[in-house]
């Protein structure tokens, strides 16, 4: 990757720095995360689900992180938290044990 200057008839190519290949990196990812999380608003529209809210405690080297993984793929700290937490569950509920407890926990709520 380089930029390319042109003074009258002479071209010179610069190789970017870091720095710029860094904010393209940043800016390909923010594309990409838009069309994630524009369906996942669309999916949400369609009243399948509803939000909930939780309070929570977060240690703050953890939330600094979240805060600059965030920024890096151009969404909010809180779509950032629901992957993390979507692919916590997905994994737990790929353990037999853990799902059927799941199913008996939602059985006797649905009985309650």
């Amino acid at each position: 990757m380089t930029k390319k200057i042109e003074v009258g008839s002479l071209t010179h190519e610069i190789p970017k720095t870091q720095a710029e290949k860094l904010i393209d990196t940043v800016n390909r990812k923010a594309d990409e995360s838009k069309t994630s999380t524009e369906s996942r608003s669309q999916h949400k529209a369609k009243g399948s689900l509803k939000s909930k809210h939780r309070t929570m405690l977060i240690k703050p080297k953890t939330d600094d992180y979240l805060k600059a993984i965030a920024t890096i793929y151009g969404t909010s700290v809180n779509e950032v938290i629901n992957q993390a937490l979507d692919a916590y569950v997905a994994i737990k509920l790929q353990d037999p044990e853990i799902g059927s407890k799941i199913k008996l926990l939602q059985e006797i709520q649905i009985k309650d």
